[in-house]
């Protein structure tokens, strides 16, 4: 799946412009579908290895879609296998990266983020 994700960012990366935002109004949508709480693990990873291929590799295009993986980072963010929330926190990063690059004033994301991380802190302590 590593391998497979890595050859879809470099695919996103050469075909620039030719694939922008149609090309990633399929296949962020799709990949948010296997990150949902109802979905196994193992497509659950997939998804989170494909959306942070695609931030890395295709940042301008991908920047439109921040706020829909935001929405949804929590659930792979709270899985029960380490690498499923290692891809998550990776993902989160190349996103915070590309918000950071992009956007100057502070976003609505940052403390949606920083509440979901403290929800968790504080369920991890009960």
């Amino acid at each position: 799946m590593v391998a497979a994700s890595k050859t879809l960012g470099k695919i996103a990366e050469i075909g620039g412009a030719a694939f922008g935002e149609r090309f990633m109004d399929k296949e962020v949508p799709a990949a948010i579908e296997l990150m949902q709480p109802d979905k196994q693990e193992t497509p659950r990873y997939a998804g989170v290895l494909i959306l942070k291929e695609l931030a890395r590799n295709s940042p301008t295009h991908f920047h439109s879609h921040i706020s829909v993986v935001f929405a949804n980072i929590l659930v792979p963010l709270r899985d029960p296998r380490v690498i499923v929330r290692e891809g998550a926190a990776e993902l989160l990063a190349a996103c915070l990266e590309i918000v950071t690059q992009r956007e100057r004033h502070a976003t609505s994301h940052l403390p949606k983020i920083l509440q979901g991380c403290t929800n968790g802190f504080e369920a991890i302590q009960s």
